[in-house]
């Protein structure tokens, strides 16, 4: 697998290394958070539209929101969440969705 790299707005990127996923949060003083992905019960993958960004949330046991609409979640930081404004990065999500779905360790 090639690298996947989504570089989300507000300063977060996220990529796919060595079984985990990496959200890189500069917008928080440049930290670095790894997330199993065997602890990731499911991935929600949403299209930018023109009244609202695009979206990849990863649910895990430990999170500590539960939210119930994207609409909600343009207001509410959260650091399983990574926001994209265009196509290309909506691409990105879905193959990044579908690594996850896939890996061998769940």
């Amino acid at each position: 697998m090639s690298k996947l790299v989504l570089a989300g707005v507000e300063g977060l990127t996220l990529s796919i290394e060595s079984g985990c996923i990496v959200l890189e949060m500069n917008r928080k003083g440049n930290q670095r958070r790894l997330i199993p992905i065997v602890h990731v019960l499911c991935v929600e993958v949403a299209e930018p539209k023109e009244d609202h960004r695009g979206y990849i949330y990863f649910r895990t046991p430990v999170a500590n929101k539960t939210i119930k609409s994207a609409i909600a979640r343009d207001y509410i930081i959260d650091d399983d969440i990574v926001f994209f404004n265009d196509v290309e990065s909506y691409k990105i999500a879905l193959a990044i969705q579908e690594y996850i779905a896939n890996f061998a360790g769940r």
